[in-house]
């Protein structure tokens, strides 16, 4: 069988938990200010996106090598997108009012 056809469900797995892992941060770090209790929100959501993409990557584990090289393949293509898709700057400027360049970044 052709190797392409064969792990490509793997990387396309991989970007979905990707996608679901810093998709899951950006919206955190996005509402922790308005939160009245930011600490318990950042580890819930660190424990949720940690659980689903360990959980993820132990369904693929039980597979072979290289399905679970090809999953973390498509993870690191994920947080790459993701990043280009939530940068904050000039380039997006509905979040450009969340951070101040004078204070080095800090919430406003």
């Amino acid at each position: 069988m052709n190797v392409l056809v064969l792990y490509t469900p793997f990387v396309i797995f991989g970007l979905l938990l990707g996608t679901m892992f810093f998709g899951g941060l950006w919206l955190t770090v996005r509402k922790i200010p308005q939160s009245s209790y930011p600490i318990g929100m950042f580890l819930l959501s660190a424990v949720l996106r940690s659980v689903l993409v360990l959980g993820g990557i132990w369904l693929v584990a039980r597979s072979d090598p290289w399905a679970i090289g090809s999953c973390l393949l498509g993870f690191v293509v994920a947080r790459i997108l993701v990043t280009r898709v939530c940068r904050v700057g000039k380039d997006n400027p509905t979040l450009s009012h969340t951070t101040n360049a004078s204070t080095g970044g800090a919430l406003k």
